[in-house]
């Protein structure tokens, strides 16, 4: 229990020194969801999508995947059609 509550970041800003045991603990039990859903969100703040994705996919968090692939696409369409978001 210790290293669930040593893992989970308190402030999504806090990520470097929780994501260590995050990763720790995702190794030590790959049953454990919540650690899944706490590394796609370090990720995902961090900008790292396709990290997030697969993350949010062992977590089985379809709302969170949904909601990533929405900015991956979002990304895409600024980076080929960059007039739209100027206007």
């Amino acid at each position: 229990m210790v290293l669930v509550l040593e893992a989970k970041p308190a402030n999504i800003k806090e990520i470097s020194g929780s994501l260590s045991a995050l990763v720790r603990l995702a190794g030590e039990n790959t049953n454990f969801k919540y650690a899944f859903c706490w590394l796609g969100q370090c990720n995902a703040s961090t900008r790292k999508y396709d990290e997030a994705l697969k993350y949010f996919r062992y977590a089985e968090e379809r709302d969170r995947y949904s909601d990533t692939v929405a900015l991956i696409r979002k990304q895409k369409v600024q980076a080929y059609f960059p007039i739209i978001w100027e206007l």
